[in-house]
């Protein structure tokens, strides 16, 4: 159910909010092993037209003694 007792078929047809949304398994490797990656048959591969990436590579790309003027990271995102 995705509001009160209507699906989400139902609800985007009443409030014609979200047309193109997806909602569908992700199809993860093993996410109670924390593997995120999609398996090949995932409707984000399949259906949107995702392209995996190498997550290790995302983040930072700038040395930190270039945002050393940059305010702290909050203690909660450490």
């Amino acid at each position: 159910m995705f509001a009160k007792d209507m699906d989400f078929a139902a609800w985007r047809k009443k409030h014609g909010q979200d047309p193109h949304s997806l909602v569908a398994d992700p199809r993860f490797v093993d996410a109670r092993a924390g593997d995120f990656r999609l398996k090949p048959e995932s409707p984000a591969i399949t259906k949107l037209g995702f392209v995996p990436f190498d997550y290790t590579k995302a983040g930072r790309t700038t040395p930190p003694s270039m945002t050393k003027d940059l305010p702290p990271v909050p203690r909660a995102f450490d």
